[in-house]
C-alpha cells in the first residue's frame, strides 16, 4: 500500500504519521474495540501536498506574524492560509492512492458515504486537546468530493481557533501537520459523547455520557440540549438521569451532505441497558489508555461503535493514593496556604517532603510520608483525613446533609471467645455512642499493642484507627438473638459495597485478634440504604 494510506487497524499509525484522533482510532481497532471501517490518510500525504503547490513559506510566514490573543489577526491569516489550499492543485500521485483506498472500502456498496475527518499531530495528546479545532465532513460520497473533503480537512488545520491555541501553548507552526481518517458514516440511531470521569466536579467514580438521536455532529456542535446519564462504575448503577429537550436531529442526506430534522421531546434516547453496556465499554477503553478518556460513540442496528477517544485533560491531577483509595479522602493544599500558585520543580518537592519528616505522627496518619505529604500537578497536598474524620462526624450531627451518606450496610454477627459475649460487627452510618470504662478493658485484653494505632476517648465515646481505616466501638445488648447478651459493636462509615467487602476483611482481622473462629459466624448481611 501507498506511503500516503494505512489500514485502520496498522501497527505503523503513529502520532506522527496519522495524528492523534487516528493514532487513538487505530490502537481502538488493533486492541478489539468495535470502530466502523476505514482507512488514514498519513501526514505525508498533507507534507507531499504542501511541497507541489509550495505552501511551505507562506504557511508558516503567516502563522508567525500574528498573536494568540489577536482573534481579528487571527481570522485574517486562517482565511489567507485555508485559501492557498481551496486553490492548491491534488497531485496524481496522492489522489490516485486516496481513491484506491476508498473504492476499496467500498467494494461491497459502491460509492460508500463516508465521515471525513482531521487528526493533527498536536490534537488528542495527554496534556493538549485540540477537540473541534479542525474540520470533519460527514455523508460524503463519491471520488471527487472524497479528495475535496481531505483537501479542505487539510486546510482546517489552519483556523483561527486552532491558529491561536497552538500559539498560546508555544507549539511552533512548522511542528504540525494533519493526516485525515475516511471511516464508513454510520448512519446512527443514537449517538453522543462520554467521559468515563465528570470533568466538570472532577469525580473519578462518575461515568457521564449524552446522547441524542441522529449522527453525533448535533452535540459536538451544541445545537441540541442531549439526554445526560450518570453511571456509577462501582455498581453499574446509573445514578444521575436528565432528559434533554432533543428538538432536533441531524441525518444524512441522500447523495450526499446532512439535513436537520424536527424531532418530539420527551423519550429517553439510550435505553438503560444500552446506557450500562456503554459505560462498561468506556471503562474498558479508560482502562486500555491508562487514564479518563473523552469518548464519541454510536449506536445503531443493535450495535455499539466506537468513532473516537482521546484523554481529557481538564482534570485536575489527584495523589496516587486518593485514585486507590477506597473511601473519601481529605487533602489540604500547601501551595494555597503559602500563596505559591505556581508549581513546583521536583527537587524542590523532593526537599520539601523530606523535610516535613515528622508530619505523618502529627497527622496521626499510619501510612508513608510520601502519601502523607503527597504531590499532584507540582503542588504539595496534606493528607488530613484522619483529624478532620471527628470533624465531620460533628458537622454531620448537626446537618445530616453535610456529608454523602453510605450506600450499604453489612452486619456480621458472631460469638466472643467468652460465651456471655457476641460480637456484632456493623459497618454502615458511623454513629459514635457512650461507652462504659469496662469496654477499654475489653479491648486492652484482645488486641496487642502493634495493632492498636489509637484508642482515644472523646467525651464519653471511643474510637479506635485499625489500619487507616476509623470505627467507633460499643458494647450492648442483642436484642432478638437466639443468644441475648452483652455483644461488642465496631461500627465505620461505607460508601459502596466495594468499600462493605474491604471493611468487612478488615473486620476479619479484627476478630482473628479476639481469637474468633471465622468458622463461627452467626449472621452476615448487606442492607442497602
Amino acid at each position: 500500500m501507498s506511503e500516503y494510506i494505512l489500514q485502520l487497524d496498522s501497527a505503523d499509525a503513529t502520532l506522527a504519521r496519522v495524528g492523534g484522533k487516528g493514532a487513538n482510532l487505530a490502537e481502538l481497532a488493533r486492541a478489539g474495540f468495535a470502530v466502523p471501517p476505514g482507512f488514514l490518510v498519513t501526514t505525508e500525504a498533507y507534507h507531499a501536498f504542501v511541497a507541489a503547490n509550495g505552501l511551505a513559506e507562506q504557511i508558516v510566514a503567516l502563522a508567525r506574524k500574528v498573536a494568540g490573543d489577536n482573534p481579528v489577526a487571527l481570522d485574517h491569516a486562517s482565511e489567507q492560509i485555508r485559501a492557498l489550499f481551496a486553490q492548491g492543485d491534488m497531485p496524481a500521485a496522492l489522489a490516485e492512492p486516496i481513491v484506491a483506498a476508498y473504492r476499496q472500502l467500498s467494494s461491497n456498496a459502491p460509492n460508500l458515504p463516508v465521515a471525513v475527518r482531521s487528526s493533527a499531530t498536536a490534537e488528542d495528546l495527554p496534556g493538549l486537546s485540540f477537540a473541534g479545532q479542525q474540520d470533519t465532513y460527514l455523508n460524503i460520497v463519491g471520488d471527487d468530493a472524497l479528495l475535496d473533503a481531505v483537501r479542505r480537512c487539510w486546510g482546517s488545520l489552519w483556523t483561527a481557533r486552532a491558529l491561536g491555541y497552538r500559539a498560546r501553548n508555544g507549539i511552533a507552526p512548522d511542528d504540525v501537520a494533519l493526516a485525515v481518517v475516511v471511516q464508513e458514516l454510520i448512519s446512527s440511531e443514537v449517538s453522543g459523547v462520554l467521559f468515563t470521569a465528570n470533568p466538570l466536579s472532577g469525580r473519578r467514580n462518575e461515568i457521564v455520557i449524552d446522547a441524542s438521536y441522529g449522527l453525533g455532529e448535533a452535540i459536538v456542535s451544541g445545537q441540541v440540549e442531549p439526554d445526560h446519564y450518570v453511571v456509577d462504575p462501582a455498581s453499574w448503577q446509573i445514578t444521575g438521569r436528565k432528559l434533554g429537550a432533543k428538538a432536533l436531529a441531524i441525518v444524512p442526506r441522500a447523495g450526499g451532505g446532512t439535513d436537520q430534522v424536527a424531532r418530539a421531546a420527551g423519550e429517553q434516547a439510550l435505553p438503560d441497558a444500552q446506557i450500562r453496556d456503554l459505560a462498561r465499554t468506556a471503562a474498558r477503553v479508560a482502562a486500555h489508555f491508562g487514564s479518563p478518556q473523552d469518548i464519541e460513540w454510536a449506536w445503531a442496528n443493535g450495535r455499539m461503535l466506537l468513532l473516537q477517544s482521546r484523554p481529557i485533560t481538564s482534570l485536575y491531577p489527584l495523589p496516587e493514593a486518593a485514585l486507590a483509595a477506597k473511601s473519601p479522602r481529605v487533602y489540604f493544599s500547601f501551595n494555597s496556604v503559602q500563596g505559591v500558585v505556581d508549581p513546583f520543580t521536583p527537587l524542590g518537592l523532593d526537599l520539601l517532603q523530606l523535610l516535613a519528616g515528622g508530619f505523618p505522627q502529627f497527622l496521626r496518619a499510619d501510612m508513608p510520608l510520601r502519601q502523607a505529604i503527597t504531590t499532584a500537578g507540582g503542588r504539595i497536598f496534606i493528607d488530613v483525613t484522619a483529624i478532620t474524620g471527628p470533624w465531620m462526624a460533628a458537622l454531620q450531627r448537626l446537618d445530616p446533609g453535610a456529608r454523602i451518606e453510605p450506600k450499604y450496610t453489612i452486619t456480621l454477627t458472631v460469638p466472643a471467645d467468652r460465651t456471655e459475649y457476641i460480637s456484632a460487627i456493623r459497618l454502615g452510618r458511623a454513629r459514635y455512642t457512650a461507652l462504659a470504662d469496662r469496654t477499654l478493658r475489653f479491648y486492652r485484653e484482645y488486641f496487642q499493642p502493634d495493632h492498636v494505632i489509637e484508642i482515644e476517648k472523646q467525651r464519653q465515646r471511643w474510637r479506635i484507627m485499625f489500619r487507616g481505616e476509623d470505627f467507633a466501638i460499643n458494647i450492648d445488648t442483642l436484642v432478638g438473638h437466639q443468644q441475648p447478651g452483652p455483644f461488642l459493636e465496631i461500627k465505620s462509615r461505607t460508601w459502596s459495597r466495594r468499600d462493605a467487602d474491604a471493611k468487612a476483611a478488615l473486620i476479619g482481622e479484627l476478630l482473628r485478634l479476639f481469637g474468633v473462629d471465622e468458622g463461627a459466624l452467626v449472621k452476615q448481611e448487606y442492607v442497602e440504604l
